[in-house]
């Protein structure tokens, strides 16, 4: 008889293995499948699973998103406004930089605001970002640890409630957008249409219309499940 976790014989009859203490199947049993990837386990559903947590100090992978996002967007609307002021008959210089010089203090506004909000939602998480993935034939999950999404909630809940009392619709309707959003997050691989590896930060970015997931997976992980992920996107995805 051979432990399914570490593979070592063990005496037939054994409880637990002696040398890893991993419970062993009793007589009758299955024995279990082994797992693909140190962390990662072939559930009896055919779910991969795994648990992912990181310091949210030290990987700034959520922080960058978040000002990417916001900076995306102002992009947009400077771009809409200079638009509005060509129309308008302005001098294509005074179009670009009028609205610009706006635009660029909201986002150095945010931006100052964003880092110690950032640090206020890590404290509030005990500095650890946790989550669950789920990864099947279809599609992979991202589920944060449930009392960590609760306390995250209730910080956009506070955002919301800020944002109506300065009758600053912007803020409300940013903060109630993610205090009813669901703890979840489904990417279908037929649907992705780019990826990007950031091995350093043991991060997968998948990208499609309107939804931007991120894969973490321990270094020892992160082989087996970039491999599965680009198995199942489609052929023509694009790859950074």
């Amino acid at each position: 008889m051979f432990c399914p976790e570490c593979g070592v014989r063990v005496p037939d009859g054994s409880v637990r293995c002696p040398d890893c203490g991993a419970a062993l199947p009793s007589a009758g049993q299955p024995a279990a499948a082994p797992r693909p990837s140190p962390n990662v386990e072939l559930c009896p559903d055919g779910v991969y699973r795994w648990i992912y947590e990181f310091d949210m100090k030290k990987n700034p992978v959520i922080l960058l998103t978040i000002l990417k996002v916001f900076g995306l967007v102002c992009a947009g609307l400077w771009v809409l406004l200079a638009i509005l002021s060509l129309v308008d008959g302005d001098p294509f210089l005074a179009a670009l930089w009028g609205p610009g010089k706006v635009i660029l203090l909201i986002f150095a506004g945010f931006a100052v605001l964003t880092v110690p909000s950032y640090l206020i939602v890590s404290a509030v998480n005990g500095g650890r970002y946790i989550v669950l993935f789920e990864m099947d034939e279809k599609g992979v999950t991202h589920t944060q640890e449930p009392k960590q999404f609760t306390r995250a909630q209730g910080l956009h809940w506070l955002a919301a409630m800020a944002g109506a009392a300065l009758h600053d619709p912007a803020l409300a309707g940013a903060g109630f957008a993610q205090a009813t959003r669901s703890g979840s997050l489904r990417t279908d691989f037929d649907r992705v249409r780019s990826m990007k590896v950031l091995r350093r930060w043991n991060t997968v970015k998948l990208n499609q219309p309107l939804v931007r997931n991120q894969v973490y997976a321990e270094k020892e992980d992160f082989d087996f499940v970039l491999g599965f992920l680009r198995d199942h996107v489609p052929p023509g995805t694009r790859s950074r």
